[in-house]
């Protein structure tokens, strides 16, 4: 009976029809349960985004949330395109932590591995939950040059600038690159396929010059190496499709 108290108080709050312009404004949800029904966990989706938007962790915990897969499939089957497994994804991260602001760059670094970058709309959540305010987390968000803001490019190129492969050539190799792809370190393509970062050191110094693409590694690269590795990325990409 406990379980079921925080659902009957949702449907009641939509029935509150003085309130309800307002909740659909918030929250688009129509109570259809399909992404009850296509849970392979058993876990009620619109139910947990609830607990997460109102910065229930505890209940987002007792409802289950850590049974979550991130499979998606209640974001495709919602019929109001509502970004459930994004909400999910945010309140996993969240329900480790008890609100201590000294967490905020391990949530944020957890948050980036789960999208690729830090989303916008799901700081608010954190700022929310850490009771610190959206500039705050902002301003550390864009001070690490680790943490993102904008999503990257399909293909995340990093080329490694450590003392072992900034001897072997990485400057060079970091602006040939750049002329290959026709941007800039620090920027993405216009077709959003690639994006070209440099990070301090990727651990491989052996293989200098290293570059990472997402999450291969290749050693011992030059110009003529990395333009048969975009060749040999985008035919296998095209074997896929």
């Amino acid at each position: 009976m406990s379980k079921m108290a925080p659902v009957l108080s949702f449907f009641k709050k939509r029935d509150d029809k003085s309130t309800d312009k307002e909740i659909i404004r918030e929250n688009p949800c129509i109570d259809c349960s399909l992404c009850l029904e296509v849970c392979d966990k058993g876990l009620w989706p619109s139910i947990l985004l609830e607990d997460i938007k109102s910065g229930r962790f505890d209940d987002s915990i007792k409802h289950g949330i850590d049974s979550c897969n991130d499979c998606g499939d209640c974001t495709a089957e919602c019929p109001m395109s509502i970004p459930l497994f994004k909400y999910l994804r945010v309140g996993k991260v969240l329900s480790f932590y008890k609100g201590d602001k000294s967490g905020l760059i391990p949530i944020l670094l957890e948050l980036q591995s789960n999208f690729g970058y830090l989303p916008v709309d799901m700081l608010s959540h954190i700022a929310h939950f850490l009771n610190l305010t959206l500039g705050h987390i902002r301003s550390v968000a864009s001070f690490y040059k680790t943490l993102r803001l904008t999503p990257p490019g399909r293909k995340h190129i990093c080329i490694c600038r450590g003392t072992a492969c900034h001897i072997s050539g990485a400057p060079r190799l970091t602006r040939e690159t750049g002329k290959l792809l026709g941007i800039n370190e620090g920027e993405t393509s216009d077709d959003n396929e690639y994006t070209l970062d440099t990070v301090a050191c990727v651990g491989c110094c052996a293989l200098a010059p290293v570059i990472t693409v997402n999450s291969e590694t290749y050693g011992k690269m030059d110009t003529d190496k990395v333009k048969k590795l975009f060749k040999i990325t985008a035919a296998k990409e095209e074997d896929r499709e």
